[in-house]
């Protein structure tokens, strides 16, 4: 699952495996990101993730990563919905861009012009 938030920055979440065994873990979930600053920002905007390691992994598709109980990211969750209030998301990435990046904000600025494309491309 990606998620793109504008305060937060891009992450990518995932059930990981078992270093040894390759069994898929699935009390537990891997939050990836490109940039370790997103999961700095992460941590820092919920106290349940206060403790948790951000380990790198160089030669990954995303080199940073915590690995937390799925229980504790449900909370993460409910936490990020509960405490929207964005009418623009667009908007509210720009008026954080000191913390998340400019190059952020300008890939979420292209990927919404690419997914517009789709709501009126033919056959749709």
């Amino acid at each position: 699952m990606w998620l793109m938030l504008s305060r937060t920055g891009f992450l990518s979440v995932v059930v990981p495996r078992d270093q040894k065994t390759g069994e898929i873990e699935g009390d537990r979930l891997m939050v990836r990101a490109r940039k370790r600053e997103h999961l700095e920002l992460l941590r820092s905007q919920h106290s349940a993730l206060a403790e948790v390691r951000i380990l790198r992994s160089d030669g990954a598709d995303y080199r940073w990563r915590i690995l937390v109980p799925r229980s504790v990211f449900a909370e993460v969750m409910r936490e990020i919905v509960e405490r929207l209030a964005v009418t623009n998301v667009k908007a509210d990435a720009h008026a954080h861009e000191a913390e998340t990046g400019r190059e952020f904000v300008r890939a979420m600025h292209d990927i919404h012009a690419r997914l517009a494309r789709l709501q009126d491309a033919p056959g749709e």
